[in-house]
């Protein structure tokens, strides 16, 4: 089993889509409660199992939060850095977008898919889950070092299961 941790319900979505994509099925995702280090440790080691535990920190607000997660997590679980937010990663695969990068990725995100002609709840885990089919995950890999870190851990985890 490969367990990934996430932030909230809409990245539980966008992962869970990916998942699906390339056919990694033994795969949990759980979501971190809060932002403390020490707790996600805890957590981590209640989930460990020979480090097929994968964590999904985003860096927009806090870079120095990530380097603690980092620090605290060392040889428990594999932290991959999201540079701004999983929306942003949507973004490029939805080629929208050619940077993790962007002034408010959620705004941005929105504003996109209404421009589409879709009024949709922003956040929404199944809105991400279904938006994980759509895009372009070879433009995502080219564009982003965080995805394309989180699909050679999370394929090399599967292939290891």
């Amino acid at each position: 089993m490969i367990y990934v941790v996430v932030e909230g319900p809409s990245d539980e979505g966008f992962i869970k889509g990916i998942a699906k994509r390339i056919g990694v099925t033994e795969v949990k995702i759980h979501r971190m409660r809060g932002n403390r280090p020490d707790k996600l440790r805890s957590f981590v080691n209640a989930l460990y199992t020979e480090g097929k535990v994968i964590v999904l920190k985003d860096e927009h607000w806090n870079p120095s939060l990530v380097d603690s997660v980092e620090r605290e997590l060392r040889g428990l679980a594999k932290v991959i850095r999201v540079r701004c937010s999983v929306e942003s990663w949507i973004l490029i695969g939805l080629c929208a977008e050619q940077s993790e990068r962007c002034e408010n990725p959620v705004r941005r995100l929105k504003e996109f898919l209404e421009a589409r002609r879709r009024r949709v709840a922003i956040k929404s885990e199944a809105l991400y889950e279904r938006l994980a089919e759509e895009i372009d995950i070879e433009k995502l890999k080219k564009y982003s070092n965080g995805f394309r870190e989180f699909l050679e851990a999370i394929t090399h985890l599967n292939v290891r299961v």
